[in-house]
């Protein structure tokens, strides 16, 4: 299913999880919009869980020089961190 990927995103993952740990906290979590099905599959495949939901928003650019709301309707993930 990832064959096509080239591992840039668990590498990165594993960075940010290795700091976490080094912070010496037990999880990691990380939030992904309902709709990015692809995402949310590698952080299943790397252990990560849904432990919740959560609406957030953010100001983006329109394309046309101004800039309007984004909402995105998010699943959080957790994952325990073992050494």
């Amino acid at each position: 299913m990832f064959r096509n990927g080239l591992g840039c995103a668990t590498s990165l993952l594993r960075a940010a999880e290795q700091r976490i740990a080094e912070r010496e906290l037990l999880t990691a979590r990380l939030s992904v919009e309902v709709t990015n099905m692809r995402a949310r599959q590698l952080y299943e495949h790397l252990g990560y869980l849904p432990v919740g939901h959560e609406t957030d928003s953010w100001s983006e650019g329109d394309g046309h020089g101004g800039t309007r709301l984004y909402v995105a309707e998010l699943i959080v993930m957790g994952r325990l961190l073992t050494g």
